[in-house]
């Protein structure tokens, strides 16, 4: 019996890695800081793009990654500016503009008062706690959730057992009582066939063309939220 669904984050409840609101909120954070540069804004929103990849690159296997104070820091710091109290500033205006204009999934927001009177719901995700909550006030998916669970609770990334393992922990669940949903085959779907966890693949995003084989194959694959509810029928 089917007790706890864990569900990932971006692009899973919403549209994140190609959304107006990230890229909004990139530029409106980059305009703040060229306010400070006076340089063609094409060059300095070039510069900003180039400095994050290279600071997730060298942050891959850690959470920092995610962390945008740190992102804007640094970036300020090879711009010559060295503020933290703006990159503080930077971060809470990439975060309001983000929450001002998220759109969840309509077809998951029309279910999720369903899901949320029958099971126990977490997000799982390797997100910053501070970014991740204020996603989930704005979508007004919060009231819905019995926690957010993020990595640096754990201090572990996805396809890492570890972070399942602390999931089913906090939900008080077995392996076989719980759902993994989410978008990334080779960090959701892995990690959640690697701890037990019955994986479901949402086929939108990113890896929406992939075919994942192997470890990263899922249990079940839906293209939409509805049929999911037809999965947990079939999993009583």
């Amino acid at each position: 019996m089917i007790k706890t669904i864990f569900f990932d984050l971006d692009d899973t409840l919403y549209l994140f890695e190609d959304s107006p609101s990230k890229l909004k909120a990139e530029v409106d954070t980059v305009k703040e800081i060229n306010k400070r540069l006076n340089k063609e804004l094409y060059i300095v929103f070039d510069d900003f793009i180039s400095s994050r990849h290279k600071f997730k690159d060298a942050h891959k296997n850690d959470a920092a990654k995610y962390d945008r104070f740190a992102w804007y820091q640094t970036f300020l710091k090879e711009m010559g500016i060295a503020d933290d109290e703006f990159a503080k500033e930077l971060e809470k205006l990439y975060w309001n503009v983000l929450a001002e204009n998220i759109v969840p999934y309509e077809d998951l927001k029309t279910i999720i008062p369903q899901l949320y009177q029958k099971y126990n719901l977490y997000v799982l995700t390797d997100g910053l706690e501070y970014g991740q909550m204020v996603r989930m006030k704005a979508m007004g998916f919060d009231k819905y959730f019995d926690g957010i669970l993020c990595s640096e609770q754990h201090n572990s990334l996805k396809p890492d057992k570890k972070v399942f393992d602390y999931g089913l922990k906090i939900a008080g669940c077995n392996p076989s009582e719980a759902i993994m949903i989410g978008d990334k085959p080779h960090k959701d779907i892995k990690g959640a066939n690697n701890a037990g966890i019955i994986s479901i693949w949402i086929r939108r995003g990113k890896y929406a063309g992939t075919n994942p084989d192997g470890d990263n194959k899922p249990r079940y694959i839906i293209k939409n939220y509805f049929k999911l509810i037809k999965i947990l029928d079939e999993l009583k």
